[in-house]
């Protein structure tokens, strides 16, 4: 299993999120998601997704079903868990995903998920 592109993407995602959180090479968890909610509620979803979408792409490369294009619920749970957020909001999001569209996730779906775990405040609060 060749986790060089993961890699790469969360580096590069790292350092756009810190670019836009002002922070530099160094950035606290929390200011790591504050900036990301930020991106999604001042820039929208189509920025927020053009962040995400070189890490997701990545992930699912490396799923048991990538030659499908998918990826087990579970197995993105963990995913997002390995990543370091919160493991009851990353379920909660996974699960509204499930039943919006029941199986695996394809990569839009993944990109709903993510949304729906920053939409939901991941335990950072988002400023008004």
């Amino acid at each position: 299993m060749d986790t060089s592109r993961l890699r790469n993407s969360l580096c590069w995602l790292f350092e756009q999120i810190a670019l836009v959180a002002g922070a530099g090479a160094e950035i606290s968890r929390d200011r790591f998601h504050q900036a990301c909610e930020d991106l999604l509620f001042e820039q929208g979803e189509a920025a927020f997704n053009r962040m995400l979408l070189p890490v997701l792409e990545a992930v699912l490369e490396l799923s048991p079903n990538a030659a499908e294009g998918t990826m087990p619920h579970p197995d993105f749970v963990g995913w997002m868990r390995a990543l370091g957020m919160n493991p009851a909001t990353a379920l909660c999001a996974s699960e509204k995903a499930r039943l919006r569209r029941p199986g695996d996730l394809s990569l839009h779906a993944m990109l709903h998920v993510m949304r729906d775990y920053h939409l939901a405040g991941a335990g950072v609060h988002h400023r008004s």
